[in-house]
């Protein structure tokens, strides 16, 4: 059995972490097509455009954005940008895929290594953290996610049920819970929490590292307490 990152630093070191290993993986994962000639300049400029696309996507909205506008904010000329994507709708499958893929391919073999008894825990650990390190990413994903074509629509729901289906048989590893499908709900709502409103908790001084430690405190209570309870009403 493996042993559970239980830091954002100690998360880092068991994934090599680095972003230009993740850009690396976004061209082989999504994109392999793309000219394998010279991969560092083909990663460097998906780099650059996904980062502009995201930042226009703050300030305006995926969906208002243009590819000129895009072409304008990346430095491309609109031909070049189309050499990495022939349509906005690609663009967005893309993110939305790579995100997939960090779930899938990164985090949970990850979780499945680690003993029942961890596993809640740690998928709310590596949740979070990826979502620090991805944070631009997962923004894009939620906020943008209604207002793509239903094929896209339809695989970011599949993903949150997953995410769902793994909370769920989490719970149930460390036994018996009221309500597990509103505690699954809470949990998501707190996971999606710190990326939606990093910049508020940071304001704050409070960093993944200690939102984290907090999360996993109140879920222990919450744990133990469906259990004290529990026992409460046997002996009546």
């Amino acid at each position: 059995m493996s042993q559970m990152a239980c830091s954002l630093a100690e998360f880092q070191r068991l994934i090599g972490w680095n972003p230009q290993a993740m850009w690396h993986d976004f061209h082989q994962q999504c994109l392999p097509q793309l000219n394998q000639k010279n991969p560092g300049r083909t990663e460097a400029r998906l780099a650059t455009i996904v980062e502009a696309t995201f930042t226009l996507a703050n300030r305006q909205g995926f969906h208002a954005m243009s590819l000129r506008q895009l072409s304008d904010a990346s430095g491309m000329s609109l031909g070049g940008l189309y050499g990495y994507f022939a349509s906005k709708d690609q663009l967005a499958t893309s993110i939305h895929q790579f995100i997939r893929y960090q779930f899938e391919q990164v985090l949970l073999p990850l979780i499945d290594a680690l003993p029942d008894s961890q596993r809640l825990f740690a998928i709310c650990r590596y949740h979070l953290y990826l979502s620090e390190l991805m944070q631009p990413w997962f923004f894009f994903a939620y906020m943008e996610a209604r207002h793509q074509q239903e094929d896209l629509r339809k695989q970011a729901i599949a993903l949150s049920e997953r995410v769902d289906v793994e909370l769920l048989l989490a719970l149930d590893a460390i036994g018996e819970m009221q309500e597990p499908v509103i505690a699954v709900g809470l949990l998501k709502h707190l996971l999606q929490g710190w990326y939606l409103r990093r910049a508020h908790f940071q304001k704050s001084g409070v960093d993944v590292d200690a939102y984290t430690d907090y999360l996993l405190s109140r879920i222990e209570s919450l744990c133990h307490g469906d259990r004290h309870h529990d026992r409460i009403h046997a002996a009546l």
